[in-house]
C-alpha cells in the first residue's frame, strides 16, 4: 500500500468535509478521482466491500477507465462513503472505501449500467437533484451542464 498516497487521499477527502457546512459535513459525499483512488492502492475492499466475489481492483480501475473515456461522458468520480484517520494506526493499511460511483452523462442510466456490468453493482440511477439547475446542498459534485445527467452506480 503507498501510505503516501493514502494519506494524500485522505486529506482531500477532509477538506472536502471541511468545504462543506458544519450542520450538513454528514450528509455530504466526498468525490476523487480514479487516479487518486487507485494509484498505491491494493486494500481490495476499498470499493464495492461487500462483493463476494469480488472482481478485483484491476477490474474495477480497467472498467471505469473505459466508461470514463467514452464520448458521451463528461466526467466520472469516485463517492467516499467512508474514511479512515490518516494518523490512527489501527486503520493504517485501510484505504477509504467507496461504495457509488457518479458518472456525467448524455447517456440513460441503463446504458451506465451496461458498460458498468462487469463490476457487479447493486444497479444505476439517475439523480435528479444533480441535474441541470438541480441543487446539491451537500454534495460536491458539479452541476450537470445541458444535455447531461449524472447517473449514480451503487453498490449496497
Amino acid at each position: 500500500m503507498g501510505r503516501r498516497e493514502r494519506d494524500r487521499l485522505i486529506a482531500m477527502i477532509m477538506r472536502q468535509y471541511d468545504e462543506l457546512e458544519p450542520t450538513h459535513a454528514w450528509q455530504a459525499t466526498p468525490i476523487v478521482s480514479l487516479e487518486d483512488f487507485f494509484i498505491g492502492n491494493d486494500d481490495q475492499l476499498s470499493i464495492a466491500p461487500n462483493l463476494d466475489p469480488h472482481p478485483g481492483l484491476d477490474t474495477f480501475d480497467q472498467v471505469l477507465c473505459s466508461v470514463r473515456a467514452r464520448p458521451e461522458v463528461h466526467g466520472l468520480w469516485l463517492g467516499i462513503h467512508e474514511s479512515p484517520e490518516a494518523d490512527e494506526e489501527l486503520d493504517a493499511d485501510i484505504w477509504p472505501t467507496v461504495i457509488k460511483v457518479f458518472v456525467l452523462t448524455s447517456a440513460v442510466a441503463e446504458q451506465v449500467e451496461a458498460w458498468t456490468a462487469a463490476l457487479r453493482h447493486s444497479g444505476a440511477m439517475e439523480a435528479p437533484c444533480m441535474g441541470v439547475g438541480g441543487g446539491r446542498p451537500w454534495s460536491t459534485l458539479p452541476a450537470a451542464p445541458g444535455g447531461m445527467r449524472m447517473v449514480v452506480v451503487m453498490w449496497h
